[in-house]
């Protein structure tokens, strides 16, 4: 092993910085990412709760307490079934007009509060399939009480664009206001983002981009570990050079020749393998959740 000159180590530092500087810009560009939601569109959900008929009444289908429904033209509906009580009636009325974008171009939009005992990703499957099927487009934000969780899950169509890993983004970037037990808020921007990711937006990643933050530091320091590695060894001698020396040492090469360029393979018996992948039947569904 031998000590690095001057001149390696400048070139050492320069490629750690800037693999270091490719990293940290990229992770500032991905941070940087706006969200495609416009805040008149928020705006025009907000204040349309107050939506009323030429008569005064509300312009939605309510049913008491704790059940409220909205069906679209396309036929897709907007479910609200509030068990604990969570929102108030002018609330449950303002989060119809944000989740019906959703209804109006996607699926059947759902919110459910419950004190349910049951696993919440096993409680959203069942009540997705039950309700609509697995197989039709539908979204459902739950709220467990019980469990003090949340969880975001989706059929049909719907779960290959709101995957499993955007669901878990979704909760990672709401928890913390059912947290602070603003249960409006919080499902509000549930459905805006969701909503936003089905009108082929982004949303924001944060976790997903600490991560990628953290891989691209340990690759650099693996790049600059291995460049220290290559340039620190001392040359060694090519087989031609260590051969032509045992030839020079030793009269009889021929004797040395067939020695050195003796060699055996070693060849395994070959042996069969398979693999293979199966799906389950019944439609497609995506999820994930986070406490709070």
């Amino acid at each position: 092993m031998l000590k690095l000159s001057n001149k390696s180590n400048k070139i050492l530092i320069l490629v750690s910085a800037f693999l270091m500087t490719v990293c940290l810009i990229l992770t500032s560009l991905a941070l940087a990412s706006p969200l495609k939601a416009s805040a008149a569109n928020t705006s025009s959900q907000t204040s349309s709760s107050s939506q009323t008929n030429s008569n005064g009444k509300s312009a939605y289908s309510t049913q008491p307490s704790d059940y409220v429904f909205y069906t679209s033209a396309s036929g897709y509906k907007v479910i609200i079934q509030d068990e604990v009580g969570l929102l108030s009636e002018s609330e449950k009325l303002a989060l119809i007009d944000v989740m019906k974008p959703i209804a109006d171009q996607y699926g059947n939009a759902c919110f459910v509060s419950t004190n349910s005992n049951t696993s919440i990703s096993t409680y959203t499957k069942e009540y997705l399939k039950n309700t609509f099927g697995l197989n039709e487009s539908s979204t459902l934000f739950v709220i467990n009480m019980y469990q003090r969780e949340l969880y975001l899950g989706n059929s049909g169509d719907l779960s290959k664009v709101v995957t499993s890993s955007y669901s878990l983004a979704i909760t990672d970037n709401v928890y913390r206001k059912a947290t602070k037990t603003q249960y409006y808020d919080c499902i509000v921007d549930v459905f805006n983002q969701e909503y936003n990711l089905l009108d082929k937006g982004k949303i924001s990643q944060p976790m997903k981009y600490i991560s990628n933050l953290i891989f691209s530091i340990i690759l650099a320091m693996l790049l600059c570990y291995f460049y220290v590695m290559k340039t620190s060894k001392a040359s060694l001698p090519t087989k031609n050079e260590v051969l032509a020396s045992l030839i020079y040492s030793h009269p009889n090469d021929q004797l040395v020749r067939t020695f050195i360029s003796q060699k055996r393979v070693y060849n395994p018996p070959k042996s069969s393998s398979s693999s293979g992948s199966s799906g389950g039947g019944g439609g497609s569904f995506s999820g994930g959740g986070h406490s709070f």
